[in-house]
């Protein structure tokens, strides 16, 4: 793995090149690569989609292993697809673990499509289980060695749609927070896998983990889970400001949670986890009072 680009459930977004989509979750991760590098089955098993030929740079291959997983491969050159592998599909045959699927497609040339001054030549891996669910890949591959925590960058009370300067509010809020992660890239930013708080003497409670997508879907609770207009998800510009309010139990959305209404002063200390097992911890004090007492 030469180094990761996008990761599991990493915030995207493109207005600049298209602002009819909107911002969306990543559904897998992008393991950067020299354009024409080999690409091989990570599990073996049946071939069961495919798209090469004359597809551009969305060419693929889909793997389902003997556990029922779905491993998704994009991004190939469509004329690299071996013969053995269009067979093993026609045939609904399997292929082996470490079979050669294709090589990397070139990605797009215009600068716009650098990651700091580097193409952006990619497989993109999705990982599905036997009901559809997708799943972050990272817990299926070879751990990626990281000794680094995610950083919390900031912690900001936000009312009306507006961040507070102060940290004294005043009837319905919530709090967001910057947080940012470096994996297997020394500048390419991505959101923490894993985000907990907890209220003055309050239990733990989990924000999200990014075993899953909330939903099950790319686009659904995207712009609950964060603050869109203070968030940045392109090549080079990455910034996540999450929405500590984000609340779901098992796969059901809860609504936002409800911080203290009760004047006086309230403490919230975050913790954020990544899959290697280190955690950044910052504290956040803020003061309730009550309207009109501002």
């Amino acid at each position: 793995m030469k180094t990761l680009g996008h990761i599991f459930g990493s915030y995207q977004n493109y207005p600049e090149y298209d602002d009819s989509k909107g911002p969306y979750f990543h559904r897998g991760i992008d393991i950067r690569a020299e354009a024409g590098a080999v690409v091989r089955a990570s599990a073996g098993g049946k071939v069961v989609e495919m798209s090469g030929g004359d597809c551009g740079k969305y060419c693929g291959v889909a793997v389902k292993d003997e556990a029922g997983y779905t491993w998704r491969y994009w991004h190939l050159q469509g004329d690299s697809i071996p013969n053995e592998i269009y067979r093993a599909f026609g045939e609904n045959k399997a292929i082996p673990e470490g079979a050669i699927l294709g090589a990397v497609v070139e990605w797009l040339s215009s600068s716009k499509f650098e990651v700091f001054n580097q193409k952006y030549n990619h497989i993109h891996l999705t990982i599905l289980d036997k009901n559809g669910l997708l799943l972050n890949p990272l817990i299926f591959l070879k751990p990626v060695f990281d000794v680094s925590a995610p950083e919390i960058v900031d912690i900001a009370l936000v009312q009306d749609g507006r961040r507070l300067e102060s940290a004294e509010v005043s009837a319905d809020y919530h709090i967001v927070a910057e947080v940012r992660d470096l994996i297997h890239h020394r500048k390419f930013y991505e959101p923490p896998y894993s985000l907990h708080f907890k209220v003055d003497d309050g239990s733990w409670r989990q924000v999200w983990k990014f075993d899953l997508l909330p939903g099950n879907s790319e686009e659904v609770y995207v712009r609950d889970l964060f603050w869109p207009s203070q968030s940045r998800g392109d090549y080079e510009e990455r910034r996540f400001s999450i929405n500590l309010g984000f609340s779901f139990e098992g796969t059901q959305w809860q609504g936002p949670y409800q911080f203290p209404r009760a004047p006086g002063e309230h403490r919230l200390l975050l913790s954020a986890g990544d899959l290697a097992g280190n955690y950044g911890v910052k504290e956040f004090r803020w003061t309730v009072v009550k309207p009109g007492a501002r």
